[in-house]
C-alpha cells in the first residue's frame, strides 16, 4: 500500500496539498473553457496546462495521497481501521480530513470519521513511504 497515514496526519498534509488541489481543480475548468473557445491560442496553452495538471498530480503522489476527482477536488489519503487498508477523504471546502471509505467503495459511500475510528487508527502502526 505504500505511504499510510493517520487521521492526523492527513490534516496536516492539507497544509501542502490544498493550495495544490485549488490550483489543478482550476487548470481542470480552464482546459474546458478553452476547448469551447476557437478564438484561443489553443495548442500553445493547452499544452502549458497539461504539464501543470501532470506536475500537480505528481506533487500528490509524492505525498502519499491520490487525486480521484480533479473537479471537486476530492483525495484519498491511505490508512489503516481495526487492521484493515481504508482510505481517509476529503474534498476542497472541507476544513479537515473527516471521512473514511473502504478500498472498494467510492468516495460517495464515505462514512464520518467518529471516535472509534480515531481511536483505532491510532493504534495501527503506519507504513512509512
Amino acid at each position: 500500500m505504500g505511504k499510510t497515514f493517520s487521521v492526523q496526519e492527513a490534516n496536516q498534509a492539507l497544509l501542502f496539498v490544498k493550495p495544490v488541489v485549488e490550483d489543478l481543480r482550476k487548470l481542470i475548468f480552464e482546459l474546458a473553457e478553452l476547448q469551447q473557445n476557437p478564438e484561443s491560442p489553443f495548442f500553445k496553452i493547452l499544452d502549458e496546462k497539461i504539464q501543470k495538471i501532470k506536475y500537480h498530480f505528481e506533487e500528490l503522489k509524492l505525498v502519499g495521497c491520490i487525486c480521484r476527482d480533479p473537479e471537486r477536488g476530492t483525495l484519498d489519503f491511505p490508512s489503516f481501521y481495526n487492521d484493515q487498508p481504508v482510505f481517509l477523504c476529503w474534498s476542497l471546502g472541507e476544513e479537515t480530513v473527516d471521512h473514511w471509505h473502504h478500498l472498494q467503495e467510492k468516495s460517495e459511500q464515505r462514512k464520518p470519521i467518529d471516535d472509534v475510528f480515531r481511536e483505532a487508527n491510532s493504534k495501527t502502526p503506519q507504513a512509512v513511504a
